[in-house]
């Protein structure tokens, strides 16, 4: 199914997401070089296609006509 076809509850599913796939990965990236390893594999070519994932994102809800909010599990709202 192509972004097109998602409702907006999915594309915000989805973001959300990649924002805490994102998050493991960089700290996954971050322990590795603190401890003197090399990055691991594909790690950065997988941060920078979740980093365009949200720029993708971002720029839906930028420019939608409807106003968004994003809430965490509890409902606290986390961005607007």
């Amino acid at each position: 199914m192509n972004d097109h076809e998602k409702t907006k509850d999915q594309l915000i599913t989805e973001l959300n997401e990649s924002r805490d796939r994102f998050s493991r990965l960089e700290g996954v990236l971050l322990t590795s070089e603190a401890a003197g390893d090399k990055p691991i594999t594909g790690l950065r070519e997988i941060m920078a296609s979740a980093t365009r994932s949200e720029q993708r994102f971002r720029l839906l809800f930028d420019n939608s006509l409807d106003g968004v909010v994003i809430t965490d599990s509890e409902g606290r709202v986390t961005g607007l």
